[in-house]
């Protein structure tokens, strides 16, 4: 065998190993990049829930009547929930709304992708406890810690804002 063929059958193998190491079964993988790069978006992205169409009901009962029918909101969606979301709450009519668009980058928050009236709609939630993003939240009571609103990403108007009042 040459010199040729002997680099050739040497070098091969070694241009398909790719230089990272693979992660090994078990260890934490990183976070899913952000949805939104907005200033009212959260600090972290596991602040920030969308919810896949099966467990939809699980996150919309108890707020509303079932929707019966759910789609996972897109990121798109999301971020264009986001992005407007502050403008929305600065001219509402709600008087306690304003105060919210100061502090929305604090509120985890949970995204229902519910069909209502033939409209597809995008339902966040809005809290400022220590639960996960992942876990259903439905509050009665406990002031602006806690808020829902609704988001047609069809043509950006927000409805049915619900700030939770004090027992």
């Amino acid at each position: 065998m040459n010199r040729v063929q002997l680099l050739v059958m040497v070098a091969l193998p070694l241009l398909g190993c790719d230089q990272h190491k693979a992660t090994p079964p078990g260890a934490p993988t990183s976070p899913p990049p952000e949805v939104a790069s907005s200033p009212t978006a959260p600090a972290n992205a596991s602040e920030r829930y969308i919810v896949p169409v099966e467990r939809g009901a699980e996150f919309f009962r108890g707020h509303y009547e079932d929707a019966g029918q759910y789609f996972e909101p897109t990121n798109a969606q999301v971020r264009a929930f986001e992005d407007h979301l502050a403008d929305f709450l600065q001219s509402s009519k709600d008087p306690g709304a304003g105060a919210l668009a100061a502090k929305l980058h604090r509120y985890r928050r949970q995204f229902v992708g519910v069909v209502t009236d033939g409209k597809r709609l995008v339902f966040g939630n809005f809290f400022c406890s220590d639960v996960p993003a992942t876990t259903p939240v439905i509050v009665d009571d406990g002031g602006d810690c806690y808020f829902n609103v609704f988001f047609d990403p069809t043509t950006g108007a927000f409805s049915k804002l619900i700030i939770n009042g004090d027992a």
